[in-house]
């Protein structure tokens, strides 16, 4: 099934549902990738917090993508 990508004229409707659904997602980016970048704080692996949050929102869009959760995209 082609998603948005493949089909960039095709448009999604914002509905209040697909807010709060965006808005949980950056929650819970934003949420992840700190506690990661605290983890790795003070080791050879650190990074800025931001490269932290990006990390944990591409692992979670293409795992919910390949569950087929995040198919509406």
């Amino acid at each position: 099934m082609p998603t948005a990508f493949e089909k960039p004229d095709v448009g999604r409707v914002i509905t209040s549902l697909v807010l709060i659904e965006t808005i949980a997602l950056i929650a819970i980016c934003l949420t992840l990738g700190r506690v990661i970048a605290q983890l790795l704080a003070g080791s050879a692996l650190e990074l800025p917090t931001f490269v932290c949050v990006l990390f944990v929102g591409v692992i979670l869009s293409n795992g919910l993508a390949l569950v087929g959760l995040l198919s509406r995209l």
